[in-house]
């Protein structure tokens, strides 16, 4: 436990994270997954303080590769991610059933065309 009241439960090594760990931030930020030289990096499940939820693969401490992040409104976004941001194909679903599907370049949806207006 640190003295701001965070605390990681998992192994060590060279004193950093490595392994399959459990880390908690009194802000109520939250990462139960691998580690690799003191970061997220492997597959995970992310709590962010904001009650944001992604599950999926972490590189160097970054959203990277296939996930879901799933946000506290209640949409969604399913597919690639590349240094923290949805890139390449994904799928952002909101809470009305609306999709956008297609292409993402560093967070943003880049296919309008293929914009896809399902409502539930």
């Amino acid at each position: 436990m640190w003295k701001d009241g965070s605390f990681f439960q998992g192994t060590f090594q060279n004193g950093v994270k490595e392994g399959k760990g459990f880390f908690f931030s009194m802000d109520n930020y939250q990462y139960e997954g691998m580690w690799s030289n003191g970061f997220q990096h492997g597959t995970g499940v992310e709590i962010s303080s904001n009650g944001d939820k992604y599950k999926g693969a972490f590189e160097q401490g970054l959203k990277s590769g296939m996930g879901v992040l799933t946000y506290k409104d209640g949409s969604f976004y399913a597919g690639e991610f590349k240094d923290g941001l949805q890139h390449g194909k994904g799928k952002l679903t909101l809470p009305d059933g609306e999709n956008f599907e297609g292409l993402w370049d560093q967070g943003v949806f880049k296919n309008p065309q293929q914009r896809v207006a399902f409502r539930n």
